[in-house]
């Protein structure tokens, strides 16, 4: 059995099943089947994050209490205290940056990280794909919005995020111009793009950015996070903010001929930047 503990939000629970979820694969092409759960004893009622990958198509069970137990401590008393001087005695890994042994972990794993690379499931891009496509079709406002943007040939989405981020010195984002220059970047694709404005603070966007004339604004009250991303991801192109939410919107967009913009700077703390934030964005995508 390979479980991973989900915490955080959507994005940083995608990232943590899509690692767990490329190891059973890579055993499968081996001849060997593994279970995989998901473990969701970080979000009790009242807890602000929720359990959020329930609508999408994911090949996990929502591991029971005593089989988390039994993988996360198997010497009972003696385990928790082990295990916070000996992860590796308990295949216990808490990571954000790419480490390439993780891509070879044996039957009866418990990952806890965030692993923020799609290094650790680059290889099974077309699995992760059809896990993460939705149980049910949009319906309301997003489907309409779905049916424009796919037919939209200039469709570029532009996320903003800032609610939980200001006043975070490390996460906020200091420069705004880096939507100037990432738009800048995404005219030398597109000659007229068509932006879509994402944000968790869209009148704060609507009043302090400049964006090009005819910026369709998509987020509204009401919108569930995983419409909002996979209506980024139905985009030609995206530009994303130091978010794992708007990053999730662009990988999953199969647009061969893409363009994504991300920040250069993921982090205000430079050492975050060179080491756990090194590996997060894709060589293939424009950094700013």
């Amino acid at each position: 059995m390979i479980m991973v503990n989900l915490k955080g939000g959507l994005g940083n629970q995608m990232f943590q099943y899509a690692c767990a979820r490329a190891i059973v694969l890579r055993h499968a092409q081996k001849g060997t089947s593994v279970d995989l759960k998901v473990d969701t004893f970080y979000f009790p009622p009242q807890s602000l994050r929720k359990y959020a990958l329930g609508v999408f198509n994911i090949q996990a069970e929502i591991a029971r209490d005593a089989e988390r137990k039994k993988i996360k401590y198997p010497f009972g008393i003696v385990s928790k205290a082990w295990r916070f001087f000996a992860g590796k005695f308990l295949k216990r890994y808490n990571t954000v940056q790419f480490k390439k042994r993780f891509l070879a972990f044996g039957d009866n794993t418990f990952l806890d990280g965030y692993f923020q690379s799609e290094q650790y499931f680059a290889d099974v891009r077309d699995e992760i794909l059809k896990d993460f496509s939705l149980k049910d079709p949009l319906a309301g406002y997003a489907a309409a919005l779905e049916e424009q943007i796919t037919h939209d040939p200039n469709a570029v989405s532009l996320h903003v995020r800032r609610t939980d981020y200001v006043g975070h010195s490390e996460l906020e984002m200091k420069d705004y111009s880096y939507y100037d220059r990432a738009i800048a970047a995404i005219r030398e694709h597109v000659a007229m793009p068509h932006v879509y404005v994402f944000s968790d603070d869209i009148e704060w966007v609507k009043q302090s950015l400049q964006l090009p004339e005819g910026t369709t604004y998509v987020s509204r009250t009401g919108m569930k996070d995983y419409e909002e991303l996979v209506l980024m991801s139905k985009c030609k192109h995206n530009i994303i903010a130091n978010s794992s939410f708007s990053w999730w919107g662009a990988w999953l967009n199969t647009n061969p001929q893409k363009c994504v913009v991300a920040p250069k700077q993921w982090s205000n703390k430079e050492e975050r930047n060179m080491t756990a934030f090194s590996d997060i964005v894709p060589d293939t995508w424009t950094r700013l």
